[in-house]
């Protein structure tokens, strides 16, 4: 990304690409995806995009291509926290709600400060290149997982959290 961005207008441009991926990712991708797939089909189509996305920055050789790649990981990242999230409330009782949205928060917070520290060594001693690799590697174990031995992932029957939506 350094390498690429010549300015503060370049930083911004990418900035304003994620937060549009998000905001698309959100309210229009997402509820067009639960409408038509399973959970467990959505957690997959998330976390192969999200190794997709890290493969693909390795290849990047413009701007343009750092804006689209990550615009990308911030849509498949978006979704499968949504998922996740709408998985882990609908499979808890509601007096236990606050517990489990409680314990998810903390896991986020701590996945917050876990992983720049991670990726920053990683570009630090080795190449940025590691870090996206590494991604990769993780995102596909848990695809494995989620494939193959994750129980009550198609636990949406009833959600308990308000829903948006246009009238």
């Amino acid at each position: 990304m350094r390498a690429y961005a010549q300015g503060p207008y370049d930083t911004a441009l990418l900035f304003a690409s994620l937060g549009l991926s998000l905001i698309v990712a959100q309210y229009v991708v997402l509820p067009y995806l639960q409408r038509r797939h399973a959970p467990r089909r959505l957690l997959q189509i998330a976390f192969t995009c999200l190794i997709i996305s890290y493969l693909l920055t390795s290849f990047c050789r413009s701007f343009h291509q750092v804006i689209a790649v990550t615009a990308l990981q911030m849509g498949a990242n978006a979704i499968a926290y949504a998922e996740t999230s709408t998985q882990l409330t609908a499979s808890v009782e509601k007096p236990d709600l606050g517990k489990a949205t409680g314990l998810a928060a903390m896991v986020t917070w701590g996945m917050h400060f876990i992983v720049p520290v991670y990726a920053s060594h990683l570009v630090t001693s080795w190449h940025y290149t590691y870090a996206f690799y590494s991604s990769a590697l993780m995102s596909a174990g848990t695809l494995a997982f989620i494939t193959y031995s994750a129980k009550h992932v198609d636990a949406r029957v009833e959600s308990i959290l308000p829903a948006f939506g246009m009238a």
